[in-house]
């Protein structure tokens, strides 16, 4: 092969020389210039321009006369030169610069066309550039015919990349017919040319046929009935013998290949330079691929590939057919239909025939005998096509094996419709059942050895597991059948242990269903009560239904043993077989669910019992608190007996947990409440004197300006009050309004000590009190310049105090002190104006009025006309009670006895307005007496009192509606308190209204 840089050089090297010009050959003329430069015109008409220049020299050396002549043919010739040299040029840009080698042998044409009859150095560059030229062109076209036919190939167009193989046999035939080898070796490459032709161009005729003919082979294998067998088989095996036929042009192609391939060898022998020829080197490979590719390529390797795929094809269109019969016939078989499974599988028999002679032309072409072992066929096949070779082997015997199963299974679907009465019929049915065993057993043994032998074929790295899944299947069917028959034999045994298995699972299932009614007794059931529901469990009852599932579990025990006992045999199989096994475990089953039923009998016993007992015990406790309730309102102890109230509410809510129990019911929600509000109305009489002593005391401290005392005191009188009584004492309110009104108008004027400035304004008070005594002391001295700088640091002290405490008492006296100490004389014309307006301020800013005058009457108490003034400001300010109205009075007193009419006559459905009334009158005149005597009577005798206890109802709608608030469903919780609050044994009930409040304030 010509390495196409070499190519190159050689050209390179020929147009070299070409460029030295023309070489002067010399000679003699005639002496007759005219006629001279007549044969020297027709020269260059001739185009024989070497010859012309050489006379035309030889003219002007002879005649120098003819001068002007000569030169001018001489410029006609450099003239038809230039034209040459540009074309020439032409060549070098093409050839060098553009590597377009087609285009030059194009170009070295037209220079040969310009100048036939060069000079020998001229014609030998031209020579050597076209053969360089054509040597490069020639392989690059042959590279590229290669690679055109390799992407053909891959994309399946074989037919197609064939004719492009075929188009290279044209490259340096001309050579190899100008070489003159001899006839002997042209004689034989000419016949191999032409038999390697007539089977490329014979393959692409037939190929596409075949391949039409094969794609429209459509083998329908459904119904059964209807399949033409020997018509298939002759079709296919028409198929063969055309397959056989065309893989034959293959290898005419290696053969004759390999003969070129010899004939160029004899070339190379006899070359004087040891060269191959081009031709025959590029000939062989067009056959048979390039040298040293890793790819399939080459005439015959197209032949190869199309006929593999063909007969792949072909292969499988008959491997699909077999397996539709060989999967329809194993369907008919799974679904009984044995009739139609073993016609079915008669014909996937035949057609798997077909399909291993079909397998077998994969054994290099030749045929391999159907009937040799695997071995035989693995050392023939290759590798990769020993698997088909061996399922269809494998199949054939399947398919024939399966028609005895059927007959099998058919037999064994008569024995298991039969029935048992004698031991006779028994004994001769096992007998029976033994014989079809030994035959599917011997069979078994066949199939497990040839399973060995597709294991060892496998181990040596062949896949056959196609080939293993057929012995597999059909030793598992012969298993399958040998397992029906035992399990046959079995059936008899299993009849008798069914009835008596199901007579003791009846007995079972009775108990446990009495046991789940206990359970349910025992446990509680849901009632729904209003709104709410309430868990009820009856311990009691449950116990006596347990003992009676004692008694049966006892019976069921000795039933289990006698089922055990059928299950006898001497046989394995019966033992292992599915239905007997299956008995079995219905028996441990039942008494793995009687064990089970007995341990959950003895707890829920346990349970019961337990349960029973602690509900006796909270009886007992909360009968023992009612009983000590009652001692503690004997006694007036009142919150021992509340105590004892609450704590047999919560001993009888117990009880009633574990027990229902109408009795302890009726107490919960009968007695209880009864009795507590006895208590609550002994207990109110106390509260209504305790509450009117502390109210009495509350308005003395009021009235001697003590109010944080007097607060103190009516916040006691409150709570006491709220012990008994769910409404509020509106006599209560009404001081203790007045107190914090006198509160609020002192506001600021002391610094508490909770204030967190307390420290530092009490620090600064004490520094200017010592500046204000120390002033005092400096003046007596008669420092009066000290004095004042003392006093002036004790009014920057104030004046830090005043800013955030505007109204403290002690700075504001300290302030006035100070300005008493400084000048006497102005501080009396000073009081003067503070008082007067601090009177002026009364209307307009009168809590800022009452401070100064205040203020001012820690320094002169007896201040002229300055306690009246006091006194009117606490009217307006509401710090004082306002003298009384004699209006208001008349009202107080009409009031009063309306009220005294409705008690006298103890109405007591309008004790509700006389108690009305009664707060009315006392709010218009609060030292009315009679009014606060007649009310204290009323509140004692039939005021609304606490409701401490609620209903066990009423109780589980509270807690419902506590769940739904505390879960954010607000509104529904509002609903629930609503309704239990329009139940008006419920409206006094502390936690209830709370609860309301709470809802009120997250809407």
């Amino acid at each position: 092969m010509i390495c196409p840089k070499r190519a190159s050089m050689v050209i390179a090297i020929s147009l070299l020389v070409l460029m030295v010009g023309y070489i002067n050959a010399g000679g003699q003329g005639e002496n007759n210039t005219l006629t001279l430069l007549d044969k020297a015109n027709k020269l260059i008409e001739d185009k024989d321009y070497n010859a012309a220049i050489i006379l035309l020299t030889e003219i002007a050396r002879g005649d120098p006369e003819a001068f002007e002549e000569t030169t001018n043919l001489i410029e006609k010739i450099r003239e038809m030169k230039a034209e040459y040299n540009l074309k020439y040029e032409e060549l070098i840009e093409v050839l060098f610069e553009q590597n377009d080698l087609e285009n030059g042998l194009k170009i070295i044409k037209e220079l040969q066309a310009l100048d036939p009859r060069p000079n020998q150095a001229t014609l030998e560059a031209i020579g050597q550039a076209k053969k360089g030229a054509e040597l490069v062109y020639n392989l690059n076209r042959f590279n590229g015919i290669m690679d055109r036919a390799l992407s053909l190939i891959k994309d399946g167009n074989f037919i197609e990349a064939v004719a492009v193989y075929i188009s290279g046999y044209d490259l340096h035939k001309e050579d190899f017919d100008q070489a003159g080898y001899g006839n002997i070796i042209e004689a034989s490459v000419n016949k191999s040319l032409a038999r390697l032709s007539e089977a490329a161009e014979t393959f692409r005729a037939t190929a596409g046929a075949l391949g039409t003919e094969i794609n429209n082979l459509d083998i329908e294998v459904f119904p059964v009935d209807g399949l033409d067998i020997a018509g298939v088989e002759e079709e296919i095996r028409g198929l063969h013998e055309k397959l056989i036929q065309m893989i034959a042009f293959s290898k005419t192609v290696e053969d004759e290949a390999s003969n070129l391939k010899l004939q160029n060898s004899h070339i190379k022998e006899v070359s004087p330079e040891s060269k191959y020829d081009l031709f025959l080197h590029f000939a062989g490979q067009l056959a048979l691929g390039r040298y040293g590719s890793e790819e399939q390529e080459g005439i015959g390797s197209v032949i190869e590939i199309m006929w593999e795929d063909l007969l792949l094809s072909l292969n499988n269109k008959i491997d699909r057919a077999a397996s539709e019969l060989y999967a329809g016939g194993l369907a008919e078989y799974r679904n009984s239909s044995f009739t139609a499974a073993q016609s079915a599988m008669e014909a996937a028999n035949k057609v798997y025939s077909l399909a291993l002679d079909s397998y077998s032309l994969w054994g290099f072409y030749i045929k391999v005998d159907p009937a040799m072992s695997l071995e035989e066929a693995g050392a023939t096949l290759p590798q990769d096509k020993l698997k088909y070779f061996a399922a269809a082997q494998e199949r054939i015997k399947e398919t024939h094996d399966f028609p005895s199963l059927i007959d099998t299974l058919r037999e064994l679907n008569n024995i298991a419709l039969k029935t048992f009465d004698t031991r006779e019929d028994f004994i001769s049915e096992i007998e029976n059942l033994d014989s079809y065993r030994g035959v599917l057993q011997d069979r078994a043994t066949d199939w497990k050895l040839s399973l060995n032998q597709i294991d060892g074929i496998i181990k040596l790295g062949f896949d056959l597991a196609e080939a293993k899944s057929s012995a597999e299947r059909m030793i598992g069917e012969i298993e399958s059948l040998i397992s029906r028959l035992n399990g046959a034999e079995a059936t008899i045994i299993t009849t008798a242990m069914a009835a008596d298995a199901t007579a003791a699972g009846q007995r079972y299932n009775s108990s446990r269903v009495k046991l789940a009614e206990g359970v349910g007794l025992a446990g509680g059931r849901e009632v729904v009560v209003g709104e709410s529901t309430r868990i009820e469990k009856y311990p009691n009852l449950a116990l006596g239904i347990f003992n009676q599932v004692a008694d049966e579990v006892s019976l069921l025990e000795k039933s289990i043993e006698g089922l055990r006992a059928w299950a006898g045999s001497d046989k394995a199989y019966i033992l292992a077989s599915y239905d007997v096994q299956q008995q079995l475990k219905r028996v441990d089953l039942l008494q793995e669910n009687l064990e089970e039923m007995k341990l959950a009998l003895l707890q829920h016993q346990a349970e019961a019992q337990n349960n029973l007992l602690l509900a006796q015990r909270f009886e007992r406790e909360g009968n023992l608190r009612v009983d000590q309730a009652r001692a503690g309102l004997r006694q007036d102890n009142f919150d021992r007996a509340r105590e004892n109230i609450q704590g047999a509410l919560e001993a009888y809510d117990l009880s009633l947990e574990y027990r229902e129990d109408e009795n302890i019911r009726r107490r919960r929600d009968q007695e209880l409440p009864a009795l507590s509000q006895e208590i609550i109305d002994a207990e109110n009489s106390v509260v209504v004197r305790q509450v009117r002593t502390l109210i009495n005391r509350g308005r003395s401290l009021y009235n001697n300006s003590r109010f944080f005392e007097a607060e103190r005191v009516l916040l006691q009188a409150k709570s006491r009050w709220a012990d008994t009584n769910p409404e509020e004492n509106s006599e209560i309110m009404l001081w203790l309004n007045f107190v914090r009104t006198a509160l609020q108008a002192n506001s600021g004027r002391e610094i508490m000590e909770s204030n967190p400035l307390f420290r530092e304004i009490s620090q600064l008070l004490n520094l200017a009190v010592e500046d204000y005594q120390g002033a005092k002391s400096l003046l007596e001295l008669g420092k009066v310049r000290d004095a004042i700088d003392r006093l002036e640091r004790a009014e920057e002290k104030i004046a830090r105090i005043l800013i955030p405490f505007p109204y403290n008492q002690e700075a504001r006296i300290l302030s006035l002190r100070i300005d008493q100490l400084k000048d006497k004389d102005a501080f009396a014309e000073k009081l003067t104006r503070y008082y007067n307006d601090a009177r002026r301020k009364s209307n307009t800013n009168p809590q800022e009025a009452y401070v100064d005058l205040k203020d001012l009457e820690q320094i002169i108490p007896d201040y002229p006309g300055l306690k009246n003034s006091i006194y009117d400001l606490e009217i307006i300010l509401k710090i004082r009670i306002p003298p009384p109205d004699p209006a208001k009075l008349a009202e107080s007193r009409e009031l009063f006895n309306k009220a005294r009419v409705i008690v006298e006559r103890n109405q007591r459905e309008l004790f509700t307005i006389a108690l009305e009334q009664l707060n009315r009158a006392i709010e218009l005149n609060p030292d009315n007496q009679s009014a606060i005597e007649y009310k204290d009577r009323i509140q004692i005798a039939a005021g609304e009192r606490v409701q401490p206890i609620l209903g066990s109802v009423a109780q589980g709608q509270y807690r419902l509606a506590e769940e739904k608030f505390l879960a954010g469903n607000y509104f529904e919780a509002l609903a629930i308190v609503e309704k239990l609050l329009q139940d008006e044994k419920n409206r006094n009930y502390p936690p209830l209204i709370e609860l309301k409040k709470r809802i009120e304030t997250r809407i």
